[in-house]
């Protein structure tokens, strides 16, 4: 599966059936893309708390990588969304 998260990074996951192994990536240009998350690879685990800590673990690196202003901005649409 795949999508774009906050407006800005193009992601992939899947789960690997045959080995159990659950993977991920964001593309950071072109014909490229990362595996790692704050200079670690998060846990290729199948277990479901495994792939929600790395999965919160890439949202916090999102996050890192956009300005405060926007967070703000971006946050405050969802909110009135939500209403």
């Amino acid at each position: 599966m795949g999508g774009v998260l906050y407006e800005t990074f193009e992601f992939e996951c899947g789960l690997d059936g045959r080995y159990g192994a659950f993977g991920v990536e964001i593309r950071v240009g072109r014909q490229l893309s990362t595996t790692e998350f704050f200079g670690r690879a998060v846990s290729r685990s199948a277990e479901p708390e495994s792939i929600k800590t790395s999965l919160d673990t890439i949202d916090r690196w999102c996050r890192a990588h956009l300005s405060p202003e926007f967070l703000a901005e971006y946050e405050a649409n969802l909110a009135a969304e939500s209403r």
